[in-house]
């Protein structure tokens, strides 16, 4: 079964990972199949435009309890609401015919695709500025900084 049922990734991270842990006789090798999928309701992720559509199979190896799967996240420079997507245990088989394999609960977990796009927050470099007053004309350099996001244009009004 996955470690937990709701993973969460940024958009940039390239290549996502995701843990199966299995339960029983650890001497006893034991194959599983998964797959990525699509939701069908908004917000969710697209296959081809927002990650990989994929599936694979993980072999666990005598003494091995931990594996991960490996998946290619889209990044694009689109600002937009956080996506789901899907991965999937399809089948887990053991190496001997007479042992029994299972799926465990957590045969689906949701991954929420985190936006990292962006725009940003504008904001005065210091938070006070003093100045002597004066008769003479006098010009003073206030500097505004952008945090917390750099993706496309953003103004503000003075």
């Amino acid at each position: 079964e996955f470690v937990s049922s709701r993973f969460s990734v940024l958009e940039s991270v390239g290549k996502a990972k995701f843990g199966m842990r299995r339960y029983g006789d650890p001497t006893v090798p034991v194959n599983v199949l998964w797959k990525t999928k699509s939701g069908n309701e908004a917000g969710c992720a697209k296959a081809g435009k927002d990650f990989h559509m994929q599936e694979g199979n993980v072999e666990f190896e005598p003494g091995t309890m931990y594996q991960e799967v490996e998946v290619e996240i889209i990044d694009d420079d689109q600002y937009e609401d956080d996506q789901e997507f899907y991965i999937e245990i399809t089948s887990a088989v053991a190496s001997h015919p007479e042992i029994a394999a299972y799926v465990g609960e957590k045969k689906e977990a949701t991954v929420v695709i985190v936006d990292d796009d962006l725009p940003g927050v504008l904001s005065f470099e210091k938070e006070e500025v003093q100045v002597q007053e004066s008769t003479q004309k006098q010009v003073m350099e206030i500097c505004v900084r952008r945090k917390m996001g750099a993706s496309g244009e953003i103004s503000c009004k003075v």
